[in-house]
């Protein structure tokens, strides 16, 4: 019989890969068939699942990206987890399964503004890839947002189409419109006399993916918002109007949302408030008692494979138990790089075993950086270069209104009264009657909208 039909229990991993690398895509598919038999769907789900995972295990992307591709419709029928594991797997977020039976987080008896859903996530992450309705991605620094949306196109039905990022906070917002919105020749004021393609065109069929969308300017956001309810747009300096089918998928971190850094009209457009919260690294590494450890081990896997150092590093139990109760402010960023100046002390001790006092001088030193929330001042003197002068004083009374709004939201999203503070600090109550005052004046908001 053609390949020699192999019975159960005889599958050799070696022999699939020379079968893979033969072939590909359906033609992949039906191969199997013809190898496993075609009568006995569910067996050969089942060893295309195994040898998926397997890849997987041995760190073979490429081999697995192709198991993925050509049995995606029959891991599909047969259980959507066989595609949601080895996708976020394969993104690198494989941890957030074990967040599944999470519940509001503690502390915060109603979850808090960005308490945590009781859906189970790797569910929720599945479905909103099935739907082409516009998603928000709410999560801290380093949380893998970008990873999240990407893991979503895999799942979709746009998965072998365009998959376009853009970060909003790393462009100036003259620069920002014309790579969205693309320019024609010779447009006046343009650097280049070459015509730009812009993000959106780029992006027809696919996904576009807006991360850092709250530190978008207003008036940019407002662009957007109509690009998305109208499905066409202007390249800048043309008159010839352009269609676009196109999903998108924007990120955020947390403060900007409660800051109300996005214009409400677009939060609502982007389906807020039913987002999706991606949990901090401390949430994960304390969630599950097992999970630290792959998630750890993950972190130093990419640290050795960008030092380059090609070295069984391994990672002592009291560094694992230091590692684990650490804050992380930057998540995953702030792992790695910890986990790479460990490494760096521990081959100068001619170590291979990462000990806590290896880890100690990064974290205090990280610690120290987060306590301070050092202030970015290049962001404060580009945004006052950008201010006319004749809109300083609207811009400060905005800027003053906002530090206020955020202080308050910041102490309510605590769990925390916000008189009783006031109390702590010795106002007495007739000063408390004149700081409510105060507030609604500096805010222009009644004190039931700021929940006071």
């Amino acid at each position: 019989m053609e390949n020699e039909k192999i019975k159960e229990g005889e599958y050799s991993y070696e022999k699939v890969k020379a079968i893979v690398k033969e072939v590909e895509g359906d033609e992949l598919r039906e191969k199997f068939k013809k190898v496993i038999g075609k009568t006995n769907e569910n067996r050969r789900i089942a060893y295309a699942a195994d040898w998926l995972s397997l890849a997987l295990n041995l760190g073979e992307r490429q081999l697995a990206e192709r198991f993925l591709d050509a049995f995606f419709d029959d891991f599909e029928k047969f259980d959507p987890w066989l595609i949601t594991n080895p996708v976020m797997r394969l993104e690198g977020i494989e941890d957030i399964g074990h967040m599944d039976a999470w519940g509001p987080s503690q502390g915060t008896p109603q979850g808090g503004p960005f308490g945590f859903s009781r859906l189970k996530l790797s569910s929720d992450i599945y479905s909103r890839s099935k739907y082409d309705t516009p998603l928000l991605i709410i999560g801290e620094t380093g949380t893998s947002k970008e990873f999240l949306a990407k893991a979503i196109r895999k799942m979709s039905n746009r998965r072998k189409e365009p998959f376009v990022d853009i970060n909003c906070a790393g462009i100036h917002e003259s620069i920002l419109e014309s790579e969205l919105f693309g320019v024609v020749a010779n447009y006046p004021g343009f650097h280049n006399l070459q015509a730009l393609i812009g993000k959106f065109q780029l992006a027809d069929k696919g996904i576009l993916f807006l991360d850092e969308i709250g530190r978008m300017p207003e008036q940019l956001q407002v662009k957007i918002l109509k690009v998305m309810d109208e499905k066409s747009f202007y390249p800048l300096g043309s008159s010839e109007m352009l269609k676009v089918d196109v999903r998108f998928i924007a990120a955020t971190q947390p403060k900007y949302v409660m800051e109300k850094k996005i214009i409400p009209d677009l939060f609502w457009r982007l389906g807020g408030p039913d987002y999706i919260q991606m949990p901090t690294l401390r949430e994960r590494l304390t969630h599950d008692p097992l999970a630290y450890v792959g998630i750890i081990q993950n972190s130093k896997d990419c640290a050795l494979a960008k030092m380059p150092l090609k070295r069984n590093i391994t990672i002592s139990e009291s560094a694992y138990d230091k590692l684990r109760v650490h804050e992380y402010r930057g998540n995953y960023r702030e792992l790695e790089s910890i986990l790479t100046a460990a490494i760096r002390k521990a081959q100068l001790q001619k170590r291979d075993e990462i000990l806590p006092e290896d880890l100690e001088e990064t974290m205090s030193k990280s610690k120290k950086y987060s306590e301070e929330e050092i202030p970015s001042k290049s962001e404060g003197e580009n945004d006052l270069r950008d201010i006319k002068l004749k809109d300083i004083i609207d811009y400060a009374e905005k800027k003053k209104a906002s530090i206020i709004e955020t202080k308050i939201h910041e102490i309510l999203s605590s769990g925390k009264n916000v008189k009783s503070v006031l109390r702590g600090e010795g106002l007495s109550e007739k000063d408390y009657q004149n700081f409510r005052k105060k507030i609604v004046t500096a805010i222009g908001k009644n004190l039931k909208e700021l929940g006071l």
